[in-house]
């Protein structure tokens, strides 16, 4: 009888420890909602462009305007393929470089959100012009009770603002 009681207490340590040590565990960064941030350098380089005026990444894949002069066009980047552009539109603005910046940036950006906020899917990422800051990293997450919140981060992933979203 007691080697039966005994075995059961240590059944149950081990199974209080086995979810204690899940529950301190980071939770899994949710970036299947949002794959294609892991293909913004793909994007980038299927345009062989080097001046846009946004890059950005939603359930569709990464969508880009490319600058040309004081025309832009858009191209769609789903499925690992560059979708042909659209009709040139006039530019909106010159646009920024793409020199210098960590297009990796994103997917961190988004594990980052995703892991400060449990439960929090990120459902857009952007890169855009903002003055004075110039290219600027722009998220877009929803809680899990449906809360829309709008993220500014530096080229370098420094916080610029957080705003609730209408």
């Amino acid at each position: 009888m007691r080697a039966r009681i005994a075995r059961a207490i240590g059944s149950l340590v081990g199974a209080c420890v086995m979810v204690l040590g899940c529950a301190s565990s980071p939770p899994v960064p949710n970036t299947a909602s949002l794959p294609g941030v892991r293909h913004i350098s793909a994007a980038v380089a299927a345009t062989a462009a080097s001046r846009f005026t946004e890059i950005n990444v939603n359930a569709d894949g990464v969508i880009l305007f490319v600058v040309d002069g004081a025309t832009e066009r858009s191209f769609l980047y789903a499925d690992g393929q560059l979708e042909p552009p659209g009709e040139p539109q006039p530019a909106q603005g010159a646009g920024f470089s793409i020199a210098g910046i960590d297009l990796a940036r994103g997917t961190a950006l988004v594990t980052q959100v995703e892991r400060q906020f449990p439960g929090a899917t990120v459902t857009t990422v952007a890169l855009i012009d903002v003055p004075p800051h110039g290219a600027v990293w722009a998220l877009r997450s929803r809680s899990v009770r449906g809360g829309l919140v709008n993220l500014l981060f530096t080229r370098d992933g420094a916080t610029i603002s957080a705003t609730p979203a209408t």
